[in-house]
């Protein structure tokens, strides 16, 4: 075999090589560039409904996953405080859900098995923390507390210091969950952005008595509500002549025309003094 012929085997053997290089050996360099590139990628755009629901899923994940290490409201405990308004290692929102998913190698923050779309809920949740509203409430507290637990109503259906209904969210720690100006919406629109796990529902019995309420469990055969007496109930679903869910309404009432501008001031500034004292 002469020379020329073993110099040209050798070079479509190099060529070949490299070409499978490229193809496998090549893969983690370009990876690295393909992460790069979502996470410059800007969160989707969400409306003011859209990002409230997605912030309380990820309120809800973050307590499974998250708070034993971070604390129960991110305040720190094994692993970093996350309510700072810059985190080291995420200096974005579509970076800390990266950081969620894969983790930080050599420190003690793993990988996790979230899904990509849970990533971004818990995000969004500890995002929010460090980026609340700057609005200030100009209210009297006292007096909101009074609107609140008398003329409101409110208590009837929220919960604070174990007081109040079930109906509707806990309020114990709000001021520290929402900012200002979601409170303020809130009063006037509820319907703007149902809090996720409170589905207003509607079931009709077989002899046509409905009631009204929020739905607490459901499985294939039953499902379970809280009426608005805070009444539990359970039916079998075979027994059940209709059921339906407005997922995007709330049993919550508009206080617009019910409590002055002043009054529900007042009661945003009360809402606004709910939460861990800094």
């Amino acid at each position: 075999m002469s020379e020329a012929v073993t110099r040209l085997d050798f070079a479509k053997k190099r060529r070949r090589v490299n070409h499978l290089w490229l193809l496998f050996g090549g893969l983690p360099l370009l990876m690295p560039i393909a992460s790069l590139t979502l996470l410059s990628q800007a969160p989707p755009a969400r409306s003011p409904a859209e990002a409230l629901a997605e912030r309380d899923a990820g309120e809800q994940a973050f307590a499974v996953q998250c708070a034993y290490c971070h604390g129960p409201t991110a305040e720190g405990a094994i692993g970093p405080a996350l309510t700072s308004p810059q985190l080291r290692r995420a200096p974005d929102e579509t970076t800390l859900a990266q950081v969620i998913r894969n983790g930080i190698p050599g420190t003690g923050m793993p990988a996790s098995a979230v899904s990509e779309s849970q990533a971004r809920q818990i995000s969004a949740y500890v995002w929010s923390l460090g980026h609340r509203s700057r609005s200030a409430a100009h209210g009297d507290v006292r007096h909101g507390q009074e609107i609140f637990e008398g003329k409101g109503r409110c208590v009837q259906c929220h919960t604070v210091g174990g007081r109040g209904g079930a109906i509707g969210p806990e309020l114990v720690d709000i001021g520290a969950r929402r900012d200002v100006d979601e409170l303020r919406n809130s009063l006037v629109d509820p319907d703007a952005a149902v809090v996720v796990g409170f589905v207003k529902t509607r079931v009709t019995t077989a002899d046509g008595t409905t009631l009204t309420g929020v739905r607490l469990n459901e499985d294939s055969f039953s499902i379970q509500i809280r009426d608005t007496s805070n009444k539990f109930h359970s039916f079998w679903k075979s027994e059940l002549r209709q059921i339906e869910k407005e997922l995007d309404r709330s049993l919550m009432p508009s206080f617009r025309d019910t409590l002055s501008a002043d009054e529900r001031e007042d009661v945003v500034s009360y809402l606004i003094s709910l939460g861990p004292k800094q």
